[in-house]
């Protein structure tokens, strides 16, 4: 039998470069470490096409691999997309969130490191006990665990595989408490923030047009934090808030987004069918998405503006940073559609079966939802996420795990 391990590499990078799709790229790089070395070679100086692909929840008795569901329509002969088992014994068991191509994962000591999905490489990020340190420290593991559950929403302002030089926000706590670390910080600094109790926040992203993190709360108030400034806070009052005279069609139950797209801020309104209304302590036991609702963000005073269509863009939203891209330029993706995943944290946490009931891709031009993945795919952990795929690696990146 051959020995495929020992092939050449300049034989092993003239197969990459004949490679049509991601999937196959996964595949080629999951065969041994020097197909892997050689794949993480040739990402270094191209670019290689990807559309984001649906990680799936974590299968009870699957052991370390985790399915990553393709979107790639010229794979799945009309079925609508093809799983890859992908070994990723580093995710197993923990919360994860996707940014930039990237899984942050929290596990059960609650350490945080950033894993790349598909290289299996780790960056350690600091301790969650630099956050909670008073409440963790006298709490045994199964109740410290409880507190992972308490970051929302976690994202990147760019990519470890290409710089060194990001920052990561942590969306935390019931009442909008955020904080970031910066690449090689031993601990996580709190930003400063001035907001009564009540104020709830559904979403942040950063925004490069102007080199900030916005979140959104509950009202629709979109607010800015400047990490570059020595003692980063929060806006108060919000930049800017979305109008009564575009607010008034938001439903009471509804899941806010923020999407950098096409250089413009987008706020997108997840509308949400609650079947049985949310009671502190129980569970909603049935949730479906009914439509979304399209604003551009009325940033320096501009004015807000309500969009029917999106064009030749599609958005993926769910429990991973929004991400929009130019739908044309990727197989198996649609234009003028929203797709989404389960991300309101109740049922994640409390409904039986967990998050990962209500996904689909939304048709902005009429309304109408149809299924994102032919399955069944759900968690209490980790509810299904979008993740960019991305193997371009600097070869500055230090401090990374080595391959297993």
């Amino acid at each position: 039998m051959a020995d495929w391990s020992s092939l050449h590499h300049d034989l092993l990078v003239l197969i990459v470069r004949r490679i049509p799709l991601y999937d196959d790229f996964i595949a080629f790089g999951g065969v041994c470490q020097s197909w892997r070395f050689s794949l993480k070679q040739y990402s270094t100086s191209q670019r290689i096409p990807k559309t984001p692909c649906l990680m799936l929840a974590e299968k009870e008795g699957s052991s370390y691999l985790r399915g990553f569901f393709s979107l790639n329509l010229s794979l799945s002969k009309g079925i609508g997309g093809m799983t890859r088992q992908v070994l990723l014994p580093q995710a197993y068991g923990k919360m994860c969130f996707s940014s930039q191509g990237w899984l942050i994962t929290i596990g059960k000591n609650l350490r945080i490191k950033l894993l790349h999905p598909f290289l299996r490489l780790q960056i350690k990020l600091p301790h969650m006990r630099t956050l909670f340190q008073q409440e963790i420290k006298y709490l045994d593991e199964p109740k410290a665990w409880s507190y992972a559950s308490f970051f929302d929403k976690i994202v990147l302002s760019a990519s470890p595989s290409e710089t060194s030089d990001y920052v990561v926000m942590a969306m935390y706590g019931a009442f909008g408490k955020f904080a970031f670390c910066r690449h090689g910080d031993k601990s996580w600094t709190k930003i400063r923030t001035k907001f009564l109790l009540c104020e709830y926040f559904f979403d942040a992203v950063y925004y490069n047009n102007d080199n900030k993190f916005y979140c959104v709360d509950n009202r629709g108030g979109v607010f800015a934090c400047d990490i570059r400034s020595p003692d980063p806070w929060l806006t108060d009052p919000p930049v800017t808030i979305l109008p009564e005279e575009l607010a008034h069609r938001i439903s009471n139950a509804a899941i806010f987004y923020l999407v950098e797209s096409s250089g413009t801020l987008l706020l997108v309104s997840q509308q949400l069918d609650l079947l049985v209304p949310p009671v502190w302590g129980v569970g909603i036991n049935e949730y479906w998405t009914k439509g979304f609702i399209v604003f551009e963000v009325g940033l320096d005073g501009r004015e807000w503006k309500e969009l029917k269509s999106l064009d030749n863009r599609a958005l993926f939203l769910g429990h991973n940073s929004s991400i929009s891209v130019e739908a044309f330029d990727f197989s198996g993706c649609s234009p003028n559609c929203i797709y989404f995943t389960d991300s309101f944290d109740d049922p994640t946490n409390m409904v039986h079966g967990g998050g990962g009931r209500d996904m689909g891709i939304y048709n902005m031009l009429d309304g109408s939802i149809q299924p994102c993945y032919p399955g069944q795919s759900r968690s209490n952990i980790t509810p299904p996420m979008w993740v960019v795929p991305s193997l371009r690696m600097t070869n500055s990146l230090p401090k990374v795990a080595p391959l297993l």
